[in-house]
């Protein structure tokens, strides 16, 4: 009886425990969570953000952009490729990048000379949506 006791006290703190968490929701207009949003004040030419690719990736999808972003450091494939990781304003914690610009093996060196926090243009066609990242391909460093 004095164990029945015990688990039924232990069973009913767990479940008040559980039922008390309070949850909160908030609308944020179709922005991805991962971006930053960019005054259009800060905004100098009339090249896209990473925000401006999520918000519009449907109608741009097949199309030529020409994006500023800031670096968010590369990374390596298996087949020689390097990824470019981009994003509004600098990287801070544990986020997943918004955009990344797919460039070929013969191109990597150029990918590469791009350093991290550096703030880049480029020019590629937008190919995909996948894994919550816009993927950009046939990319060129414009500045």
């Amino acid at each position: 009886m004095k164990q029945i006791f015990i688990s039924g006290a232990v069973v009913l703190g767990l479940f008040l425990t559980a039922c008390t968490a309070e949850v909160s929701t908030t609308d944020n207009e179709g922005d991805a969570e991962n971006v930053e949003n960019v005054d259009e004040t800060e905004a100098t030419s009339n090249n896209m953000t990473c925000a401006d690719l999520l918000n519009q990736v449907d109608d741009l999808m097949g199309k030529e952009v020409t994006v500023t972003a800031t670096s968010w450091g590369t990374s390596n494939t298996m087949s020689g490729e390097v990824n470019l990781n981009l994003g509004d304003g600098k990287l801070e914690g544990m986020r997943q990048a918004p955009v990344v610009a797919k460039f070929a093996a013969e191109d990597a060196e150029a990918a590469k000379a791009i350093e991290k926090d550096q703030e880049v243009t480029i020019k590629a066609t937008l190919s995909d949506y996948n894994y919550g990242a816009i993927e950009l391909t046939n990319p060129t460093v414009v500045k």
